[in-house]
């Protein structure tokens, strides 16, 4: 997982780099706050809908990347399900809760039906 100690790493050898890791990473979540905005919009509301669409536009690493990264934001939320933490803090390349606040990886998702993002995010094919 990445740490703050990985994004000083970062920022310090390229700042440039390190900004526009940010941008990207903002502009992931946003996308997928229109995801799911518009599956809730449209009476849909299925979570695996968000993810295929999701993962369609940004790939399936850098999607698990975003998502876990917002869990691991909001593990200590309690509607986040131990095992969607548990798997979050297991991918790679997301960012700890204080690497993603540090990146401002902040969503208004709500914690309920982000979790179901993420147990949709597990199950992925």
């Amino acid at each position: 997982m990445k740490t703050l100690e990985t994004l000083d790493t970062i920022r310090n050898a390229n700042r440039t780099v390190y900004f526009l890791m940010m941008r990207v990473l903002k502009q992931h979540v946003t996308f997928l706050e229109q995801c799911v905005n518009d599956e809730v919009i449209n009476g849909d509301n299925n979570p695996d809908n968000t993810v295929k669409r999701f993962v369609r536009e940004i790939g399936k690493t850098e999607a698990e990347v975003v998502i876990a990264s917002l869990i691991n934001a909001s593990a200590w939320d309690g509607r986040i399900d131990k095992g969607n933490a548990a798997w979050a803090a297991g991918v790679e390349d997301a960012f700890s809760e204080e690497a993603a606040m540090k990146l401002r990886m902040t969503t208004e998702i709500h914690r309920t039906h982000l979790n179901a993002v993420a147990t949709a995010m597990r199950g992925y094919k």
